[in-house]
């Protein structure tokens, strides 16, 4: 009988034909932390498609998920994640600025953005240029650093 964690890995897979999805995870390696945490099943997403088709599989399986972008302030508990790790992958890097507005990827780092925001003329951002992170762990947490932070930006 196959587990849960091995079917969803296996249906996630299939998809994608390669093995994208990997059961019985250490992903507290890769946070800054270097936890031993373990998470049921990880993923790294590397564009929408694998993430939709990713969430999708969940949402019918009734998997747990959680995203990840750089592991920034993130800790695993040592008893482990049971659900799906998906950590954000290079589409979600990007950082895009068109008339006066950034369009910024949920694993954009938030130094690449301050400095990408600054060098276009938008202002208001600086202070994350030495903040580690990505702007979606960011936004979730309302990260902070040198007099600002992100609901004030």
């Amino acid at each position: 009988m196959v587990n849960k964690w091995t079917e969803i890995s296996q249906l996630i897979n299939q998809e994608f034909r390669r093995e994208a999805a990997i059961c019985d995870y250490e992903v507290g390696l890769l946070t800054t932390y270097r936890t031993i945490g373990r998470c049921s099943l990880f993923l790294k997403a590397e564009n929408k498609r694998e993430l939709e088709h990713a969430l999708d599989i969940c949402r019918q399986k009734d998997a747990e998920v959680a995203i990840m972008g750089n592991g920034s302030n993130l800790l695993i508990s040592d008893s482990g994640f049971q659900g799906l790790i998906i950590k954000l992958g290079s589409e979600f890097e990007q950082v895009k600025i068109i008339e006066g507005h950034a369009y910024v990827g949920g694993a954009a780092k938030l130094p690449v953005v301050a400095r990408s925001t600054s060098s276009k003329g938008l202002t208001g951002f600086e202070w994350a240029v030495g903040v580690p992170g990505t702007i979606g762990g960011a936004v979730k947490m309302n990260a902070g650093g040198h007099g600002s932070d992100m609901k004030a930006s």
